[in-house]
């Protein structure tokens, strides 16, 4: 059995110690202990390890799975793997072990990324934890569905674990209904500038609920900047929910945090730089993840036999830290002070079948620095379970492996009888056995998913999440609930014991849930407007209120801040129209209507009495012209009531305009007429009919029609909509209008001018002529007026 667990990271992680990974190197050993000494599972085989320290790292994952399957185990190569640890790790050995001529089962035991289980990639990957696919469910679920939440941030790193596992988180709260206010993406071992960068941007997004997946390390990088901003911690107001690379390891999160010479950011869009971001101590760090929301895989618990029989064989084993100088041979040092030169410390002895220590490392990669004691202790209360919970799918993956290889040798339908499992038959009857077996595990119930499926290698049964609330004063998470993936009873969310969320603590000064989204304070531009129709007072009433984001109810601003701007009164805007139940629109109806009844009886009165004596000296046909053209003239009010239309626009000003040339030209053309028969000195002979009158004035008139003619073929008389200012600085308004002919409207007027002024004159001219002839007096008031 080839394993590849990582213990010391790379130079780019500054060669940070992993305990996290490490200790699932030591739960593996002892699986392989075990199962060796019980003779109920193959009684006549041993497992023989050789380890290689995978570093959380790709390219050393890669190197790993060529030296296991090409020339470990004195050239033979390995029959399985375990590990490594990370996503990552994991695609680049299986691109070794899936691809060679024999292929070989790559058995991981913390490789969640949902990417693992494209089997036509990954074929001969299996993995014990269950998918992120389910804890990006579960997170989802927790968030919209009993939380309320509809807002979420993201922090995420560019690893193959990170990114694939935050897409399925935000594929599934998408799916709920939830919206994405900003999203962060920074390196798998980001550096100060990108870890602000990103901090920085999500405080200014100002959403409080903040999804990170990141490796530890970069974890206890962004921690340190984000407390730092005032995101995180006590009183923050935020919540921060913390996926399982952060929640299992905060120890490994922590020793990145916690840097002496804290962080120095040189480039930012908000600050003068450069300055220095402090590490953070353990209680600092403690502080920060106040109020955090973990998700981890679902972890077994105490009353799970094979569980409980593991805590006691863990706490049983013979301490492999090594023994360094010190009061009572225990040891006062840590981390790389625990030097294994024989008089410092001296380490444990443990080798593997290759003969590589096991618990005294090169922890820097450098032959010329002394190696260092890196092991656990076992005993006492402190080290009553393993540093990191995928210690117990690490146990699983080598009790997979066995219980696969038992099943192939004696359980099967067609026994597997070849002379070792070197073979691509001996493998291909490991991968088909773990296909058909079903035990329970130190995790709970394990079946992998067959052939068959499409994630074919994953996890199919005791799949699922725990939910948690970080404890600061004892540094771990305590369980909230869980989520069971199935159908089955007891499947989806489910608290444990009597908990409520009136009992979680928070993130905030008065341990209230944190607001969904920090809202800005109002201002001019949160403001929005709504004008009424115009009313019967021929007012439109607008009236003002804030702004709503996208989904029509959520606001935008919060007007309990201080400096938040008010909500102005509303206020009354000039209709550009008169409404006809309006008091100006209903006068001009009545008085309209009224003057043109008034008109045409006239007209009749004249008619009936067109021979009389009196009648024919006024003039008939013109009396009659005039009085017609005034009802027209009085009903042309009536078309400026109400909205103004493309039809009202265009009879508006030809109605208007020719009642009025026909009226007042009328009442001109019989005072020209009298003056040409009054103003003949000559006492010549003089005809004028009524046509002649008319054909001149009719010339006159055309000036008129000419006008609204090239007028309405021009700019035209029709509605437009204009953007009314009245509000400003709020949000303008519409008003429909006829549009507008300033030039046009002007060379009517001008006309009229003209005409009245040559009326005006005539009757001056017929001032002597007797009333019953003429109206020159009245004429000439009525015009001057």
């Amino acid at each position: 059995m080839g394993m590849l667990h990582p213990a010391y990271k790379t130079a780019s992680s500054s060669f940070s110690y992993d305990k996290g990974g490490h200790c699932r190197l030591a739960a593996s050993l002892l699986a392989v202990k075990e199962i060796n000494a019980d003779t109920t599972i193959l009684p006549n085989t041993n497992i023989i390890v050789e380890w290689i320290d995978s570093k959380r790292d790709s390219a050393t994952a890669l190197m790993g799975a060529i030296t296991h399957s090409q020339g470990g185990f004195g050239g033979d190569g390995a029959d399985v793997v375990v590990g490594p640890a990370s996503s990552g790790p994991s695609k680049a050995s299986n691109l070794v072990l899936g691809a060679i001529p024999i292929p070989v089962p790559q058995m991981s035991y913390s490789a969640t990324s949902p990417s693992l289980s494209e089997k036509e990639q990954f074929q001969t990957f299996f993995r014990t934890p269950p998918s992120d696919a389910f804890q990006g469910t579960t997170l989802a679920e927790v968030l919209y569905d009993e939380l309320d939440y509809t807002e979420f941030c993201m922090i995420i790193a560019s690893d193959d674990y990170s990114s694939a596992g935050a897409k399925a988180f935000e594929d599934a709260a998408v799916a709920k209904g939830m919206n994405l206010v900003n999203k962060q993406i920074v390196s798998e071992n980001p550096e100060p500038n990108e870890v602000y960068e990103a901090v920085s941007k999500t405080r200014d997004s100002l959403c409080r609920v903040v999804f990170v997946m990141s490796q530890a390390c970069a974890g206890g990088k962004i921690t340190a900047q984000a407390k730092n901003e005032g995101i995180m911690g006590a009183d923050s107001g935020y919540l921060w929910v913390l996926t399982d690379a952060w929640s299992t390891n905060r120890d490994g999160a922590l020793t990145c945090a916690d840097v002496t010479e804290g962080f120095e950011v040189t480039e930012a869009a908000d600050k003068a730089t450069p300055f220095t971001v402090p590490g953070l101590d353990a209680a600092a760090f403690n502080e920060a993840w106040t109020g955090a929301l973990g998700a981890s895989p679902l972890f077994p618990s105490a009353g799970m036999a094979k569980f409980d029989a593991f805590l006691t064989s863990w706490g049983a084993q013979t301490d492999t830290n090594g023994v360094c100088a010190g009061d009572g041979g225990t040891s006062p040092l840590e981390g790389t002070a625990r030097v294994a030169d024989g008089s410092t410390c001296t380490c444990s002895s443990e080798v593997d079948n290759a003969g590589n220590k096991l618990w005294e490392l090169d922890h820097d990669e450098d032959p010329a620095t002394p190696s260092i004691c890196t092991g656990f202790e076992y005993s006492g209360a402190d080290n009553a379970k393993p540093a990191s919970g995928y210690a117990y799918f690490a146990y699983d993956a080598v009790l997979a492996y066995a219980t696969a290889a038992h099943h192939a040798l004696y359980d099967s339908s067609s026994p597997f009888t070849g002379s070792d499992f070197k073979t691509l038959e001996g493998k291909q009857a490991i991968m088909q056995a773990l296909y058909e077996i079903s035990f329970e595990g130190v995790s709970g119930p394990i079946s992998f998913n067959d052939a068959s499926a499409w994630n074919t290698g994953d996890r199919a049964d005791g799949n699922g999440n725990t939910v948690s609330n970080f404890n600061s004063a004892t540094g771990d998470f305590d369980v909230i609930g869980e989520w069971r993936a199935g159908d089955a009873a007891g499947a989806g969310w489910k608290v444990v014991g009597d908990f409520t969320w009136d009992a979680y603590t928070w993130a905030t000064s008065d341990n209230s849930k944190p607001k969904n989204i920090v809202l800005p304070k109002c201002e001019v531009a949160h403001i929005d407007s709504a004008v009424a129709d115009c009313g019967s007072d021929g007012k439109r009433k607008a009236t003002f209120s804030y702004v709503k984001a996208g989904d029509g109810v959520s606001p935008t601003c919060d007007p309990d801040l201080p400096g938040s701007l008010p909500l102005p009164p509303s206020k009354d805007v000039n209709c550009s129209y008169s409404p006809a139940d309006s008091l100006g629109g209903s006068l001009a109806i009545i008085l309209g209507a009224g003057g043109a009844v008034v008109c045409i009886l006239w007209a009749v009165y004249v008619f009936i009495n067109i021979n009389t004596k009196v009648m024919r000296v006024a003039q008939p046909s013109f009396c009659i012209v005039f009085t017609l053209s005034a009802a027209l003239l009085s009903i042309s009010n009536v078309l400026f009531v109400g909205e103004n239309t493309d039809s009202n626009c265009l009879l508006r000003p030809f109605v208007f305009n020719i009642a009025f040339d026909l009226m007042f030209g009328s009442l001109f053309m019989k005072t020209l007429r009298v003056y040409k028969i009054f103003g003949n000195r000559k006492l010549s002979k003089v005809k004028i009919s009524s046509f002649d009158i008319i054909k001149n004035y009719g010339s006159i008139i055309m000036v008129d029609i000419v006008i609204l003619i090239v007028w309405n073929q021009g700019p035209g008389m029709t509605a437009e909509t204009i953007t009314m200012l009245d509000l400003d600085p709020y949000p303008s308004y519409t008003s429909v209008i006829c549009k507008d002919a300033e030039t046009y409207s002007t060379l009517t007027t001008f006309f009229k001018i003209l005409m009245v002024i040559g009326g005006v004159y005539l009757s001056y001219l017929t001032r002597n002529v007797p009333d019953k002839f003429a109206e020159s007096k009245w004429i000439a008031i009525e015009g001057g007026r």
